[in-house]
């Protein structure tokens, strides 16, 4: 079941999604800024703090507004001043990557500065990038009061510059605040989390959701709202990269097919369709689509509802959960969890995986 790979062209997407650094609108996290204004004022600030959540929820948002308004603050400050606006000297700064009292330390095959031309892209955060901090933290700082760093993610980090990092969480100088961002805090050091505050940002509402991307799209019907929100599971960021890849379409698609049923035929021409070489940009998007639809037929077999489920697709889900067990839906949705994490191993063959899928 081998099958060659070729490398695809990528194309542009289709929105205009700016960096969280430009980003003025917070949504769904007025607690965790209110927990972080309340540490400010009773003098109780810790010098570094975890931020952690699922991806796309805001926590680089987050991190950027905290940054604006601790740059912002003078050293007698006993209340956090309000984010600068937009045309301020410090937002602009900010959004431009040359504000001289902010730091931010990112993989460089993910936008981090490039210390060394002559070595590739990486996703690790090294020992290096770490290294280059210390200068920073130690000088004073040249526009304000404070000093303000800034890791995306934290968890990227080689041992080596985990083992820097803390050192620096061990001993920080005076108005330095360090923001670490984390999809999975579980991956760091326990010393690291153990030297952070940790303040966890939970997926946004339903309508915290829908202010964010009809930002971006302009207002989507009451229906794609809630399906868009079932399948991003409360995350902005996941939801923006679905409609960059028409999620929804293709997951109305296969739902829609399954729930007709279709014939050996049938199922054959879908998967070759969603197989071709034309689709592996959405590849990671099919896969994460297809176990989400047998999640929610397991869960329509079980007798729940998946949340912010349309009622033409729950109806879809209904048909096709009824007609088999809710066993064998456990066992077809084990089965194809397996096959797809061996996928992205052994590079099986797309269209037979995909023809197991929709057979069921």
């Amino acid at each position: 079941m081998a099958r060659a790979t070729k490398k695809a062209v990528k194309e542009e997407p289709s929105l205009a999604i700016p960096h969280p650094r430009r980003v003025r609108a917070l949504y769904g996290h007025a607690g965790a800024v209110a927990a972080f204004e309340q540490a400010w004022s009773a003098g109780r600030l810790a010098h570094g703090w975890l931020i952690t959540g699922p991806r796309g929820v805001g926590k680089a948002t987050f991190a950027y507004h905290i940054a604006r308004r601790v740059l912002a603050a003078q050293a007698t400050d006993t209340v956090l001043p309000p984010e600068p606006d937009e045309n301020h000297p410090i937002s602009r700064r900010v959004a431009e990557q040359s504000h001289a009292d902010l730091r931010v330390i990112a993989p460089t095959a993910e936008g981090g500065v490039v210390l060394d031309e002559k070595k590739k892209p990486s996703h690790d955060i090294t020992i290096d990038q770490i290294r280059t901090l210390s200068d920073f933290m130690h000088l004073k700082a040249g526009e304000g009061a404070w000093r303000v760093v800034i890791v995306d993610p934290a968890e990227n980090m080689n041992p080596s510059a985990a083992n820097a990092l803390l050192k620096m969480l061990e001993e920080p100088p005076p108005r330095v605040l360090m923001l670490l961002i984390s999809h999975s805090p579980g991956q760091l050091l326990p010393t690291i989390r153990s030297r952070c505050r940790v303040l966890g940002l939970p997926p946004l509402s339903p309508l915290d959701a829908a202010r964010v991307t009809d930002a971006y799209t302009g207002e989507l019907n009451g229906d794609d709202h809630l399906l868009l929100h079932t399948l991003s599971e409360g995350s902005p960021g996941q939801a923006l990269q679905l409609l960059n890849l028409d999620g929804l379409a293709l997951y109305k698609s296969i739902l829609d097919a399954m729930s007709k049923g279709m014939s050996e035929h049938a199922t054959m021409q879908l998967a070759e369709k969603l197989a071709a070489k034309a689709e592996e940009d959405r590849w990671p998007l099919i896969t994460n689509l297809a176990r989400q639809l047998l999640h929610h037929v397991a869960m329509t077999a079980e007798g729940s509802t998946p949340p912010a489920m349309p009622a033409q697709e729950q109806a879809s889900l209904t048909r096709i959960a009824a007609r088999h067990s809710l066993s064998h839906w456990l066992h077809h949705y084990d089965d194809i969890t397996r096959l797809l994490h061996q996928d992205g191993i052994l590079h099986l063959d797309r269209r037979m995986l995909l023809s197991q899928l929709f057979s069921a």
